[in-house]
């Protein structure tokens, strides 16, 4: 019995910090992916205003090219937009 215990345990002990690197990774991807969509939709405004950058989350918002949503994720993942171009 003590036996399976102390196999269990170290299996425990060997997947915790496995799991924790993996949210990490999952975290990373996540904000790589938002950023990427919020430069885009950037890109694609200035495309359809001959060339006039938006200034903020709250033009892209405003115009339907993020939604509430997305701007209140970027700001939890602080992701910086200033004049057409994430920050990182």
């Amino acid at each position: 019995m003590s036996i399976v215990l102390f196999i269990i345990s170290l299996l425990i002990l060997i997947i915790l910090p496995n799991l924790n690197g993996q949210r990490k990774h999952a975290t990373s991807v996540s904000r790589n992916a938002l950023a990427n969509v919020i430069q885009t939709q950037s890109d694609l405004y200035q495309n359809e205003h001959n060339g006039e950058t938006p200034h903020s989350l709250a033009d892209l918002v405003s115009e339907k090219y993020l939604t509430e949503q997305q701007v209140k994720q970027a700001e939890q993942q602080q992701i910086s937009f200033r004049n057409g171009q994430i920050e990182k």
